[in-house]
């Protein structure tokens, strides 16, 4: 997936999307609907993710891990 964020981009299906390794960005202020589809799509899928929020606090990125 891209790096870049982009604020129009839809969060589950980029997160659902994701290969073991990839990630996507996304702006901070979608945090809260970014964790829960990241949480919701890692139990019905059996998918694990991480989350982690730029040192800048401007970007929070998802991470496939498994």
């Amino acid at each position: 997936m891209n790096n870049e964020t982009d604020i129009k981009l839809p969060i589950a299906p980029s997160i659902k999307s994701l290969e073991i390794g990839e990630h996507v960005s996304f702006p901070v202020e979608r945090q809260n609907a970014v964790r829960n589809a990241s949480t919701q799509l890692g139990l019905i899928q059996r998918k694990t993710f991480t989350c982690n929020i730029s040192d800048d606090r401007t970007v929070i990125t998802v991470t496939r891990t498994a």
